[in-house]
């Protein structure tokens, strides 16, 4: 189980175990007699093992504080520790032990991940993004947003993003139920008529969708949206073309 308290341990030169605290054993489920006199190759993986005495030694060698991180895999899991590695030194000077402290950083590093994945989708996403506060103030766009609107982002962080894509169109009570469904169901999604930066007015498909917070409040808003202009274009032309194939009877 991941802890985040430091774990500690003290090794001689030659990497022998002189002691680990309780939270070191407790984590690598070890106990104190086991780990005396005993290298980490005794106890771990050879490669979880080796990352660690390499470390280990490049402390002695440099005679400075190290940092490293090191994958250990059990039981089809990889567990990723964060150590550092410094020598201590007797009154004449010279190298004596090694103190180790380690942290097991798995969640962290895989919380990061996510959020590096999702920052990509965020960027790369078809789709125009818009994250804004519970105001409707905008936070945050990608790149299809300013691609869709015209708007920048130093033009959009901070702007009311009803304001400043409202294209006029549509009435109070629009709005009105749009709210209402967003407070009632957490959601909305339909299609709307905005506005670019140029000034046209455009159709576009859009889900919004409400995060709350912890107290169930409203925290974030998440508008993602596209452009159906061409989609609203060939509907018509259908229509049309279907007029003019099959033209309705005079009464």
């Amino acid at each position: 189980m991941e802890n985040t308290t430091v774990l500690m341990a003290m090794k001689d030169l030659t990497g022998r175990y002189l002691f680990a605290n309780k939270r070191f054993l407790d984590a690598f489920n070890l106990n104190a007699e086991e780990i005396m006199g005993r290298s980490d190759f005794d106890l771990f993986p050879e490669v979880f093992a080796g990352s660690i005495w390499s470390s280990d030694l490049e402390a002695i060698r440099t005679g400075e504080v190290r940092e490293h991180e090191h994958v250990l895999e059990t039981e089809g899991r990889k567990h990723i520790y964060k150590t550092v590695h410094q020598v201590l030194r007797n009154s004449a000077g010279k190298p004596e032990v090694i103190i180790t402290e380690t942290e097991n950083v798995t969640r962290r590093r895989h919380a990061e991940d996510q959020l590096r994945i999702a920052a990509r989708v965020f960027e790369n996403a078809g789709e125009a993004i818009a994250i804004t506060d519970a105001k409707g103030m905008i936070q945050s766009i990608n790149e299809a947003f300013t691609r869709i609107t015209g708007y920048e982002m130093e033009e959009s962080i901070g702007q009311s993003i009803g304001r400043l894509l409202k294209s006029g169109r549509h009435s109070k009570d629009f709005y009105d139920r749009m709210w209402s469904d967003l407070n009632r169901r957490g959601y909305w999604q339909g299609e709307i008529w905005n506005k670019r930066k140029s000034g046209e007015v455009y159709p576009e498909w859009l889900n919004i969708n409400r995060v709350d917070n912890k107290d169930n409040e409203v925290e974030y808003f998440v508008a993602v949206f596209s452009d159906i202009t061409d989609l609203k274009d060939s509907q018509r032309k259908i229509e049309f073309f279907s007029d003019a194939r099959y033209p309705h009877e005079s009464a």
